[in-house]
């Protein structure tokens, strides 16, 4: 049985599979980063100079845990500007697979410094964004569809411990969310996404005839805890999983349409894509452009 057991682990964790996989969510996690940082140059000294409008500083005090690099500097607008610069210069290095571990390592420590400079304008998708970040820098991301790869070509097959860090981490924001929301009254009693749908600082787009229905909006209430539930757990089950993905990101989509949570659901999309098959290919006319490249 010991036996057994790990077997399964040695073959979940380290048993090859296409590199791909992993690759792909380096374009994607780089991309968003780009992304996000690029949304935050006009209001950049504003969060994150000596005179933004709130700081972690003022927040928690010196005593804080931290990684400031904008501190390091100085503290300046010079320094925010500074950081910046090498945060976007990395994150597009990192996206396109140039110095991929290296760069990737600079895009994390920018990232954490940035966040850690205002707490106060991220959300759970950052910390995410973050730990998807992480294990990505010690995977080999560059591998493919990058430019060290065409400078000096890989095996197309890796160990996919990294990857199966952030699925496992996936999977684990979904289950946890549920037994949360679990707990929680209005989620037992199908209200939830009723009295959701009335917070007007998160309204993007209304829908009356639904949001207007005590009983629609009860049936969604247990089906997005439902759903969730399932992503965090059925979603092992290979037979199981690609429905399960669509349906997460038809999901995320959703929210996405009727409320205003900047980045946290497309950062969760990313994740569930990083939870496809590493049998099945995503991109299949990209991955025939690539083959006939590289051929």
């Amino acid at each position: 049985m010991i036996r057994k057991l790990i077997r399964m682990f040695d073959k979940f964790f380290f048993h090859p599979i296409p590199i791909t996989g992993v690759a792909r969510m380096r374009i994607l996690i780089g991309i968003m980063v780009l992304i996000q940082a690029l949304t935050l140059l006009p209001g950049l000294e504003h969060f994150f100079g000596p005179d933004a409008f709130v700081s972690t500083y003022s927040l928690y005090g010196p005593d804080a845990p931290h990684l400031r690099l904008i501190d390091w500097l100085g503290g300046s607008n010079r320094a925010v500007r500074a950081i910046f610069g090498i945060h976007l210069i990395a994150a597009f290095c990192f996206t396109i697979g140039c110095f991929t571990r290296t760069s990737g390592i600079i895009t994390y420590l920018t990232l954490i410094s940035i966040h850690h400079q205002n707490l106060t304008i991220l959300n759970s998708g950052d910390t995410a964004l973050r730990f998807a970040l992480f294990f990505l820098i010690w995977s080999p991301a560059g591998g493919a569809w990058s430019v060290d790869s065409r400078k000096k070509p890989t095996t197309s097959d890796h160990a996919p411990w990294a990857l199966r860090m952030i699925q496992i981490q996936t999977a684990a924001i979904y289950l946890f969310t549920a037994i949360s929301k679990l707990n929680g009254q209005s989620w037992r009693d199908g209200t939830a996404a009723y009295y959701a749908t009335r917070l007007w600082d998160f309204e993007r787009f209304g829908f009356d005839p639904v949001f207007n229905s005590l009983t629609a909006m009860k049936w969604i209430t247990w089906a997005s805890v439902g759903l969730e539930l399932a992503l965090g757990t059925l979603i092992w089950i290979p037979s199981l999983r690609i429905p399960l993905i669509l349906s997460g990101i038809a999901f995320h989509l959703g929210i996405e349409f009727s409320m205003n949570i900047p980045w946290f659901e497309w950062i969760m999309i990313i994740l569930l894509v990083g939870m496809w098959p590493a049998n099945r290919t995503f991109f299949p006319l990209l991955s025939r452009r690539m083959k006939s490249v590289q051929s």
